[in-house]
C-alpha cells in the first residue's frame, strides 16, 4: 500500500534502527511495484529489502496501513494528544482531529481507521481514495466558518498548524471532512443528545442544514452518498428514493451491494468507521467508541 510502513510493536524488541530498515524496505519495495522479487531492481536498496525480507522467523511486527506520521509506537506518548505530525495525506487521516481537535489522541484509532478505508475503497471497486467522492466539495460559507473555527478555538491547533500550510482558497482540509461526514457519519452525532462530545465544528454544521439552502444541499447529499441507507434524507419521499437506491451514486451503491455478501462486512465497516455519536471514550481515550484492533480482528476472522 502506498504510504505504508512496518514498526516494531510496542510488545516487541528488535532495536529501533531495525524497524526502521523494516519501514524504508517496504516503502522502497511499494516504489517499484509488489511483484518485484526481493534482490531485484535497478536501485541501491536491493540488498537492503533482500536483508528485511530474511528478519529472523517470531518477531513481532505491525503492518501499518497508514501514511508516515500516522505510525507511532512510543508507549509513553499513546492517550496523549494527536498533532499536525500525526497527518500526512490529509484525506486519510482521522477526522477525530478536525471535529475534537485535542480531545482526538494518539492510538490504535488511526491504524483501525485506515484498515476501514482500504475496506471500503475495495468495495467500492473505485481508486483510493478522494477520488471516490471528488464531486463533493464542501460548500463555501460553512468552509470559511470552519476555518475560522480551527484558527479561532482553543484545542485545534494541530489543525491550525495544517492550515497554515495551505492557501486561503484551499479547501481540501473541509472538503475532506465534509466528504467523511456525508459518506459514514450516523444521524445520531447530529442529534441534541449525542454521547459524542460537543463540537464546535458539528455545530456549525447543524446550524448551517439548518436554514432552507443548507438544508437542501445536506440531505440532497446525504442521500446520494451516505453508505448506511437512508441517513439524512428528512422527508418520506427523498428516504424511499435512497433507501430503493434510484439516488445513490454508483460507488456506494457497490460498496453496499458488496457488504450484503461478507458476513460481518457491515459490523466491520460501521464499527471501524464509528461516527456514530452512540458512545464516548473510545479506545485510547478517543472521542467516539469506535471498534478496538482486538475487535477489529476477531470480526475480521470470523468473516473468513
Amino acid at each position: 500500500l502506498p504510504g505504508g510502513g512496518v514498526h516494531a510493536s510496542p510488545d516487541a524488541s528488535p532495536a529501533s534502527d531495525t524497524a526502521s530498515t523494516a519501514s524504508h524496505a517496504i516503502t522502497s519495495k511499494s516504489s517499484r511495484g509488489v511483484n518485484t522479487p526481493p534482490g531485484e531492481g535497478e536501485d541501491e536498496d536491493d540488498e537492503e529489502d533482500a536483508a528485511f525480507w530474511e528478519l529472523p522467523v517470531g518477531r513481532e511486527w505491525v503492518v501499518k496501513l497508514a501514511d508516515y506520521g500516522t505510525c507511532d509506537i512510543d508507549v509513553s506518548t499513546m492517550h496523549l494528544p494527536m498533532t499536525e505530525r500525526h497527518v500526512t495525506t490529509w484525506e486519510n487521516m482521522l477526522p477525530d482531529l478536525l471535529l475534537w481537535g485535542k480531545q482526538a489522541t494518539q492510538g490504535f484509532d488511526s491504524d483501525v481507521w485506515g484498515v476501514a478505508l482500504c475496506f471500503f475503497h475495495l468495495l467500492t471497486g473505485d481508486v483510493p481514495y478522494e477520488e471516490t467522492a471528488e464531486e463533493l466539495t464542501c460548500p463555501p460559507q460553512l468552509a470559511k466558518l470552519w476555518r475560522r473555527i480551527w484558527e479561532k478555538t482553543k484545542g485545534f491547533e494541530a489543525a491550525t498548524a495544517l492550515l497554515e500550510n495551505a492557501e486561503e482558497d484551499d479547501t481540501l482540509l473541509q472538503d475532506t471532512l465534509w466528504r467523511v461526514l456525508l459518506l459514514f457519519a450516523h444521524d445520531s452525532l447530529f442529534a441534541p443528545d449525542s454521547a459524542a462530545p460537543k463540537s464546535p465544528i458539528l455545530a456549525a454544521l447543524v446550524s448551517f442544514t439548518e436554514k432552507p439552502a443548507g438544508k437542501r444541499e445536506w440531505a440532497d447529499a446525504r442521500a446520494a452518498w451516505c453508505l448506511w441507507g437512508g441517513a439524512g434524507a428528512k422527508n418520506e419521499k427523498r428516504r424511499k428514493a435512497a433507501d430503493s437506491g434510484e439516488t445513490r451514486r454508483p460507488a456506494v451503491r457497490r460498496a453496499q451491494k458488496m457488504l450484503g455478501r461478507i458476513p460481518n462486512g457491515s459490523k466491520v465497516l460501521q464499527g471501524a468507521l464509528a461516527l456514530s455519536g452512540s458512545g464516548s471514550g473510545g479506545v485510547g481515550g478517543g472521542p467516539v467508541a469506535r471498534l478496538s484492533a482486538q475487535e477489529l480482528l476477531a470480526l475480521l476472522e470470523d468473516s473468513s
